[in-house]
């Protein structure tokens, strides 16, 4: 093999590689924390009646399934303020401190009453998909356009699900090292936590 294959199965350095890897670890950690907290929050924590919670969380997954396409569908499109940054990038700014913005206010509760409950979880929640998924479609489609390559896919993807499962594993296990039992205002400071 020579020297240009090898550079062009290589593009990009493994500084590069390990840099998108740590995507995959953002990606799970913040949806292990989500995912885990959620039901215990407004459950066992604001008193909110589990058939409202189901009902939210049902809502959100049908939510997800429309939003999921839809969000892939405009940000592949090319526009004005795309230009100077690339296509991926301004989707992917927005989405990322709109999302850490919107996990705050999933925990900064500011009804007693059970409809305000199901309605800030809903609208939160629904909300924080929407963010995320502007985040991660937009990273995710960095994968085949940046790392053209079988080889170098095969690295980065290596990074990618390692960070991935140490990002899933932190998730799910720092949150309640900082949660207090009966102490609602803890889960927005675990909440300052995981968005920093």
């Amino acid at each position: 093999m020579n020297e240009e294959t090898v550079s062009q199965e290589m593009k990009y350095s493994k500084k590069i590689h390990i840099s998108y890897g740590l995507g995959g670890f953002l990606d799970n950690f913040v949806l292990g924390a989500f995912t885990t907290r959620i039901i215990d929050f407004y459950e066992n924590e604001i008193l909110l009646s589990i058939a409202l919670v189901g009902m939210a969380i049902a809502i959100y997954g049908l939510w997800n399934m429309v939003n999921d396409p839809i969000l892939g569908y405009l940000c592949d499109k090319k526009y004005k303020f795309t230009e100077k940054y690339g296509r991926r990038y301004p989707w992917y700014v927005i989405g990322i401190l709109s999302y850490a913005w919107v996990y705050l206010l999933i925990f900064t509760v500011p009804f007693s009453d059970e409809i305000g409950l199901f309605f800030w979880l809903l609208i939160t929640i629904i909300s924080f998909e929407f963010a995320f998924t502007l985040w991660q479609a937009n990273y995710l489609a960095l994968f085949p356009d940046k790392f053209r390559t079988q080889k170098e896919r095969t690295k980065v993807g290596l990074w990618n699900s390692l960070c991935g499962v140490i990002g899933i594993a932190l998730g799910t296990l720092i949150p309640p090292l900082l949660i207090e039992d009966g102490v609602p205002s803890s889960y927005f400071l675990m909440a300052i936590v995981i968005t920093i």
